[in-house]
């Protein structure tokens, strides 16, 4: 905002009738006029679009007067101290209502206008079940036109835009009911509109800049425009590590180079995010860089629809990046920070799939119902059949212990409150895995009505299946999710007690981490296969995580809990007995291979149509165009980490070390410069790598450093230009020290360097003229 200066505030919380409040001190600008009741609006509302909390008190200060750091960094403590003891020189200050709670403002914004709420899912149903043929859409591979232009006239293109911008403003508890209605209507209409708020309007409307935002939301909202999301490779699939494509600086700019793979909507987008690994001059990665590009720009070319088994109405395309021009007016967020911006998005779009499985899965459960209530086999009514009502009685259980999760996930998002990244993984493993189950049984119970097109189930099964894969696989989340909690439990325990009101389930869920920990920890000596079953420990914890949240969000159901415990109890079981189920790579490989005897190698002929203008016919020279190559990664060279001080190469061993114990990778061929993905490491163990170097250096290191840094040397130069202190030299397992004031990390920073310095260096250093570092010395 013009009226702030950017980089000069603090925001820190102060107790208020029991409960903490919001506090942001902010310095004023001295080049625009102040209306503080204006701008604390505007500050208020972006606060609770991007932190989902809200703002107690705006406190506007004389410029340069806010505390900070001899080497530039704000001092929240001694901001909060000013702040308590009067001795800010105040230009302007905003108080909320002091009837307003903390969360009310989100909470009104929950609940809308049940009416409104009520009509818009009453003309979908209207819409979808009299104004559209569902088959003709499937076969013809695209959505009507008419039938987006009437989504956007509702607003349901803006589900949680600006209503000034042409959206709805939903809180979340309202969004939950909209995506369970489209969901239950059509899975393809549903991730369409799904892809099209939170992974394309989202990004746009949190992280775009102010002019970016003036010019797309409107159209975008409206469903004038639709946005598209591109950050899948074909080599980086569910691994950001893997990443190839690359933002080269350019001036005031980037270049853009690289491919990019099933992008929902991006055919038909008149915006596409874009998230490429942020390089310097050297070819240096620094973290990842989002933008908004266009794709009418120079350099831009969508590709080819993939041919999709399900969701075939909604275009997946190729988009080719053959270095496109992009400016700082197009950035998400800011440099190197774009992995946060495309978490936040993926995250959200977890909990959106989480609701629309919801839906899916209750359409499916009332076909089953309508069907074995008509149909009569030699046992009499199939509604009567055990089977059937096991079935059923089941598949409605786990409905019911999801829709719970899903809104206790909403209730916390609308009230403010910090849902961890966990509960977003339970729900992305648990609602497609119910909405596959709930498909495959309605197929199975149907027959042979069930496999023909006329009935809606066979689409539906071929929609539902990419569930499972898309916004992170089951199996990978469910590794990722249990190496978190074996790891650190701390915020999915705090979610499950405070939200959920799970302490029981909390406890026993602690209990059997804690057993699970010890059995884990014993795998150390396994030799060369350690590494696959602590893996494999992890995949079947996550998958009892899973369970335990729904069983906690199932609360006093009866009958919901108690089969959500039973299912816990059996994920507890498939988690004890993972010893002997890490298999050898190389037996497996040796098994299947054989196969070649029996059934041969048969590789099937593919002809697609061929529908490229003919380069004899076109207005080329005769050849065809050929895209630009994306370069090979610049990587650094070995003595640059290893040689620019003694703190780099101290972390530099470790970080050898690390790779060599879990990646099974002999220390002495290990290369620092490669990247590493090259050397196999997977989100569950940079994961891992992150929280040990958090507990050695004695700072919080983000968990997604190895995408920023992706391989030794980078992190190793990242890591000692920061601010931790040294790497403890006595015994690995020590504890880390307490988290330091920045101050006291600058002064053991620079001592370590004196140390290494000669006599007169260290004078030099400690110079008053030495980069402000004077007043330290």
């Amino acid at each position: 905002h013009p009226a702030l200066r950017p980089g000069c505030g603090a925001a820190f919380g102060v107790e208020a009738g029991g409960e903490e409040r919001l506090v942001v001190v902010q310095e004023a600008s001295d080049r625009a006029p102040l209306d503080i009741d204006d701008l604390a609006q505007t500050v208020r509302r972006k606060l609770a679009e991007a932190h989902d909390v809200v703002l107690e008190k705006l406190v506007l200060i004389r410029p340069r007067t806010i505390p900070k750091t001899s080497s530039g960094k704000i001092q929240r403590r001694a901001c909060r101290a000013e702040y308590l003891a009067g001795e800010f020189e105040v230009l302007a200050e905003w108080q909320a209502s002091t009837s307003e709670q903390p969360g009310q403002v989100a909470a009104t914004q929950a609940a809308g206008d049940d009416s409104n709420l009520d009509e818009l899912l009453a003309w979908l149903r209207e819409l979808a079940g009299e104004k559209i043929d569902w088959y003709q859409v499937d076969e013809r591979r695209t959505l009507p036109p008419h039938l987006v232009l009437a989504l956007g006239n509702r607003g349901l293109l803006g589900l949680q835009a600006p209503i000034a911008d042409g959206g709805l403003d939903l809180g979340h508890g309202a969004l939950m009911r909209v995506l369970v209605q489209l969901g239950a209507i059509d899975l393809t209409l549903a991730t369409f509109v799904v892809g099209h708020n939170a992974l394309g309007l989202r990004p746009v409307q949190r992280y775009a800049t102010a002019e970016l935002r003036r010019r797309s939301l409107p159209e975008l909202a409206r469903g004038r425009d639709l946005a598209a999301f591109a950050l899948t490779e074909p080599g980086a699939g569910s691994h950001p590590l893997a990443m190839a494509a690359i933002a080269e600086p350019d001036g005031e700019g980037w270049r853009l180079r690289g491919h990019k793979v099933w992008s929902g909507s991006a055919g038909w987008a008149g915006w596409i995010n874009v998230f490429a690994r942020n390089t310097d001059e050297q070819g240096r990665s620094h973290g990842l860089i989002g933008f908004v590009v266009r794709p009418d720009q120079p350099g831009v070319r969508i590709g080819a629809e993939a041919a999709t088994l399900g969701l075939r109405s909604m275009t997946q395309n190729a988009i080719h990046l053959d270095g496109v021009r992009v400016t700082r007016q197009q950035l998400l967020g800011e440099p190197g920070n774009g992995m946060a911006v495309a978490e936040d998005a993926m995250l959200f779009t977890r909990f959106c799939l989480a609701a629309v499985a919801v839906g899916g899965a209750r359409r499916c459960l009332q076909l089953m119902l309508r069907y074995a209530s008509r149909r009569t086999v030699a046992t009499g009514r199939l509604l009567e059949n055990p089977v059937t009502l096991h079935h059923l009685r089941e598949l409605s259980a786990e409905v019911e212990a999801l829709a719970a999760l899903v809104s206790a996930t909403a209730a916390a998002l609308d009230a403010g409150e910090q849902v961890p990244a966990e509960i977003f993984a339970a729900l992305k493993i648990a609602g497609p895995e119910l909405l596959w189950r709930a498909v495959d049984r309605a197929v199975q119970l149907l027959g042979g009505r069930g496999y023909l097109e006329n009935n809606g189930v066979a689409r539906m099964l071929r929609d539902a299946r990419v569930f499972r894969i898309f916004e992170g696989p089951t199996e990978t989340l469910e590794m990722w999710l249990g190496a978190s909690v074996l790891r650190d439990a701390g915020e999915l325990d705090a979610f499950l007690r405070a939200r959920l009101s799970g302490a029981e389930v909390a406890d026993r869920l602690r209990h059997e981490l804690e057993r699970l920990r010890e059995s884990r920890a014993e795998l150390a000596s396994a030799g060369a296969e350690r590494l696959t079953a602590q893996q494999a420990v992890g995949w079947r914890v996550g998958a009892m995580v899973v369970q335990a949240a729904l069983w906690a969000a199932s609360g006093d159901r009866s009958h919901a809990a108690a089969a959500a415990e039973s299912r816990f109890e059996t994920a507890v079981r498939q988690a004890s007995s993972l010893m002997d189920e890490a298999g050898s790579a190389a037996v497996v490989r040796s098994e299947i291979a054989a196969f070649s005897d029996t059934i041969g190698d048969i590789e099937p002929m593919v002809k697609p149509l061929d529908l490229e203008l003919d380069a004899l016919v076109s207005r080329s020279d005769g050849s065809l165009p050929v895209s630009h190559p994306v370069p090979e990664p610049v990587v650094t060279p070995v003595s640059l980490a290893v040689g620019s001080s003694a703190r780099s190469q101290e972390i530099t061993g470790w970080l050898v070390d690390f790779c060599s114990r879990e990646l099974g990778v002999d220390a002495a061929e290990l290369e620092v410069d490669r990247p590493f993905a090259s050397l196999g490491l997977n989100s569950v163990t940079a994961v891992a790598m992150a929280d040990e170097l958090s507990e050695r250096l004695g700072l919080r290191v983000d968990r997604t450093v190895a995408w920023q840094y992706p391989s030794i040397a980078e992190l190793a130069l990242f890591l000692a230009a920061g601010e931790a202190p040294s790497l403890p030299a006595s015994d690995p397992a020590a504890v880390a020290e307490p988290l330091m004031e920045p101050e006291e990390a600058d002064m053991l920073r620079l001592l370590a360097e004196v140390e290494e310095l000669s006599d007169e260096q260290a004078k030099a250093l400690l110079s008053p003229e030495s980069s402000g570092m004077g007043a330290v010395g």
